[in-house]
């Protein structure tokens, strides 16, 4: 028997996450990732046995769980591995530090929290972006992926992003005219282009990591800020045109 290339596993799980993440899993055949890895359908099944299988390898692959490769093809158990390893995987990735600390009872913030806490997300998308990329797009495809990652992990977030930017704005740290939910929101999308969608879009940004992070924190502070914002509403009050009082 013909022993296989160290590797290759690796290379078919990259192969994996890269279409999936591209024309998510309803869309997606084997051929599709034979073809993206250079393979044949049929070898593939050397090493793959199933699509569940290979959403499995997919999702262990974006977590950056290692790859077994000494029983080939891999397998899965049941079709409901893929989910029960995202529960796991989800439950051990979805932690945030700095916003957890800042989100304890009692506790008063600093004016450089908000640069913390968008510095911390904009590290995590960034590092974790083709494990959001798989599971945004698998989402709209598998209603038990949306309810355990949009759910529990977006959802639960904003929440707590929303909370933290109400406690600013209770503190007068963060100016008041900002809804909080919209707000977090807005720097969610804001940071998430920043940090990891920018690197697919067709109009590349010509800058490098360090300038990009650094660009998205000031952002995301400047857009906040108490004395941003009464710096905003005054040059507004200032506009030509606009009478003065007297």
């Amino acid at each position: 028997m013909r022993r296989k290339p160290a590797g290759r596993l690796r290379q078919i799980a990259d192969a994996a996450v890269t279409v999936l993440s591209r024309q998510g899993y309803r869309l997606t055949q084997m051929a599709d990732v034979a073809r993206e890895c250079g393979l044949s359908a049929g070898a593939l099944y050397g090493y793959v046995e199933s699509k569940e299988a290979m959403l499995h390898l997919a999702l262990a692959h974006a977590f950056g769980m290692a790859l077994d490769e000494a029983t080939l093809p891999y397998r899965i158990a049941s079709p409901e591995e893929p989910l029960n390893l995202l529960k796991r995987e989800i439950k051990r990735a979805a932690v945030w530090p700095v916003l957890s600390e800042r989100m304890r009872d009692g506790i008063r913030l600093r004016p450089d929290d908000l640069s913390l806490v968008a510095g911390e997300l904009f590290d995590v998308m960034h590092g974790r972006r083709r494990s959001v990329w798989l599971l945004d797009r698998c989402a709209q495809d598998i209603p038990e992926i949306a309810a355990l990652y949009v759910k529990q992990v977006k959802a639960r977030y904003l929440d707590d992003l929303a909370a933290f930017l109400a406690a600013g704005q209770a503190q007068g740290l963060f100016h008041r005219d900002l809804d909080p939910a919209i707000a977090a929101r807005a720097l969610l999308e804001m940071i998430a282009w920043l940090a990891m969608h920018r690197l697919r879009d067709a109009l590349p940004l010509p800058a490098d990591e360090d300038q990009v992070r650094r660009a998205a924190v000031s952002l995301v502070t400047h857009a906040v800020s108490a004395s941003t914002g009464r710096a905003v509403n005054a040059s507004s009050a200032n506009r030509p045109g606009r009478r003065r009082q007297a």
